[in-house]
């Protein structure tokens, strides 16, 4: 019994480990996506501008 609870916990502190890794990294990724889209917005939103 004491060693299934041992097992659980160890498996959920890698677990959150892990998940806050991959959020590090998505994090990184995402932040450079955004950019890259407000860099592609931007032309359309002048060209919407110039049409009105």
């Amino acid at each position: 019994m004491v060693l299934t609870f041992l097992v659980c916990l160890v498996v959920l502190v890698v677990g959150v480990l892990v998940f806050a890794l991959a959020a590090q990294i998505a994090g990184v990724h995402r932040h450079s996506c955004l950019d890259l889209l407000l860099g592609q917005l931007h032309p359309l939103v002048k060209h919407f501008e110039e049409l009105l």
